[in-house]
């Protein structure tokens, strides 16, 4: 059972962002099984909690969570390359430069 659970969660995360229609076809079929509330099959993901006498509702929202904070970081970074494209905002190696104290930055 703990394999199952395992797998699934790998593929999940392995397959958030996947640019491929299999990738994105196998996120969209974890997300769904890992959302069900279907007890009924012994591989149901609420059926695997139980067995491993894991909260199901703990390790939905940790996943969601993830997502969430996968997704919004992805954005982050897609504005900023945006910005830096448009010469709005300096490319991340200047920016970083200037976090560094003077007398190291006067040695690069």
């Amino acid at each position: 059972m703990l394999a199952v659970l395992e797998n699934a969660i790998l593929a999940y995360q392995k397959h958030v962002f996947s640019p491929g229609r299999r990738g994105r076809k196998l996120f969209r079929e974890t997300e769904t099984w890992l959302l069900s509330h279907d007890r009924c099959s012994p591989f149901a993901f609420e059926s695997i909690c139980d067995a491993l006498d894991l909260d199901p509702s703990y390790v939905r929202t940790g996943l969601l969570t993830w997502r969430d904070r996968q997704c919004a970081r992805a954005a982050l970074q897609a504005s900023q390359a945006r910005l830096e494209d448009d010469g709005v905002i300096p490319v991340i190696e200047n920016r970083v430069d200037a976090r560094r104290p003077p007398e190291v930055r006067a040695q690069a």
